[in-house]
């Protein structure tokens, strides 16, 4: 038994009881989950485990204060009202029902960082899922609510957390309400940049996605990468695959607007292949993809092609129509740099030839392109050809991706019966694009010419609106195809523009 004496026992008490207090205090997740519940478990999860530079210490005294401020609300069982307006907040089923809360709450002295996080993430949510209706978009209340912000963010009343937070919900909302939220821009670029040390690895995987998705909308993002890039490298090592792919994905979005963040792919390169397995399939095509981009900026990204090229054939078949054809290019723009990279080819085309009928212009014209380009690449599959077109109907359900299954130009003869359909929706790079490739092709696949007519009678329509660049490539092709009418247009129009 625990004895005490005199005067000195009451302080001892109540130490050990305050310190029992806040263990207790401390194991509860209501304010660390503020304003995620848009995002999976296991990501909240990963969340908790890491604490920013603020502390645990830090963390507590937060939630101490919030549980003393403010009145309980009678129907809350005893509970603080700013923990039941967190909850009101998150657990609202409509955009309409959040405005009629925040109507009475986003001026008043309870409204604190985590119903500003709360209220950003579930905004967010309803726009992912359709859910916010232009006459909620027009509301007279995102100006008070961007006030209140701007005032907590130049009164350093926002956790480094909870920017991260709204910055990557202004991603998904900025469409519709951004115009009501660029007052705040400025301020919360600021508040990044200064608080950027102390995030944890998703939150800056976050930010720098954001950043990458708002530039060219909100050009002011920018300043905050410099701040971003120079503390993702001490933090890669606890990034979660999904970090690591966004963060690759954003760095070839930003290489031109914002250099410095090639500063960062060495970190985020070197731990991708031992994450590579967990990434999902948009996430590998985005990776390979990215790589294809930043190849001549930041060679390290070049360690991530063999396992990414590795996973892509066991992941392949749930991809959809964007990742097949953005997979295909960057083999195609990968192949002599990193030439493991075409052990993913066949297993790509395989399921291309499935699902061109769900392709869009640019990812019909993508994949011709590849396909001349990696012809060279598998120069004994051009003898398959002719038989695989006759048997891809009946067998390309049974074929195995590990097998020594024909190559990427199995898919040609499929693309060129659906280009005439989809012809008159292409850009001109994309029309120059494919009559180049069906130039490259013609002797090895014949079939690649079944769009011919079309694409050349488009071509036509198209020449004043080409790039000098296209003007070039489609005068080539047009002389290889033995297209003297077209020929002769391209070479007037190229004449006319002195080039």
């Amino acid at each position: 038994m625990l004895r005490t004496r005199g005067a000195g026992a009451v302080p001892v008490l109540v130490l050990l009881a305050l310190v029992f207090w806040l263990r207790r205090l401390g194991s509860t997740s209501e304010f660390d989950l503020a304003g995620f519940t848009g995002w999976p478990v296991s990501i909240q999860r990963h969340m908790l485990g890491h604490s920013c530079r603020e502390g645990t210490r830090h963390a507590v005294s937060r939630r101490v204060r919030e549980r003393r401020k403010g009145s309980r609300d009678p129907a809350s069982r005893g509970a603080p009202y700013p923990m039941v307006l967190t909850s009101k907040i998150k657990n609202s089923t409509s955009s309409a029902e959040l405005l009629s809360l925040l109507e009475k709450e986003v001026d008043g002295a309870v409204f604190n960082d985590f119903h500003m996080s709360a209220t950003f993430t579930r905004l967010a949510f309803f726009k992912r899922s359709r859910r916010l209706p232009a006459v909620d978009a027009r509301s007279p209340l995102w100006p008070r609510l961007t006030a209140r912000l701007q005032t907590m963010l130049v009164t350093d009343l926002i956790s480094p957390r909870v920017a991260s937070n709204v910055l990557w919900a202004l991603v998904e909302i900025h469409q519709d309400i951004g115009m009501h939220m660029a007052s705040a821009v400025p301020a919360l670029v600021r508040h990044v940049q200064d608080n950027a040390r102390s995030m944890n690895a998703f939150d800056l995987s976050n930010c720098i996605w954001a950043v990458a998705s708002l530039h060219d909308a909100e050009p002011k993002v920018l300043k905050a990468v410099s701040a971003i890039v120079e503390n993702i490298p001490r933090q890669a090592s606890e990034f979660v695959p999904q970090a690591l792919s966004n963060s690759l994905w954003a760095a070839a979005k930003l290489q031109e607007a914002a250099p410095d963040v090639l500063t960062a792919v060495p970190a985020v390169a070197e731990r991708m292949p031992q994450k590579v397995e967990s990434l999902k399939p948009q996430e590998l095509s985005n990776s390979l993809w990215a790589a294809a981009k930043l190849q001549d900026a930041a060679p390290d990204v070049l360690m991530t092609v063999p396992a990414l090229a590795e996973t892509i054939p066991r992941k392949v078949e749930i991809m959809n129509p964007q990742a097949l054809s953005n997979s295909l290019w960057a083999a195609a723009k990968l192949q002599d740099a990193a030439p493991d990279v075409l052990m993913a080819v066949p297993a790509i085309v395989e399921h291309i030839t499935q699902m061109v009928e769900s392709m869009i212009p640019q990812a019909l014209s993508n994949i011709l392109w590849a396909a001349a380009k990696l012809q060279d690449s598998a120069p004994d599959v051009l003898m398959a050809v002719p038989a695989v077109v006759e048997r891809i109907p009946q067998v390309a359900e049974s074929m195995n991706p590990q097998e020594s299954v024909p190559d990427v130009l199995i898919a040609v003869p499929a693309l060129a019966e659906r280009i005439p359909r989809k012809v008159e929706s292409m850009i001109p790079q994309h029309l120059s694009n494919s009559l180049w490739a069906v130039a490259k092709l013609q002797d090895s696949v014949p079939d690649v010419l079944t769009p011919l007519p079309v694409i050349t009678a488009q071509v036509s329509k198209k020449i004043a609106d080409m790039a000098i660049p296209g003007l070039r490539m489609s005068l080539w092709a047009a002389a290889q195809l033995g297209e003297t009418g077209l020929e002769a247009k391209l070479s007037a129009e190229l004449a006319r523009r002195k080039a």
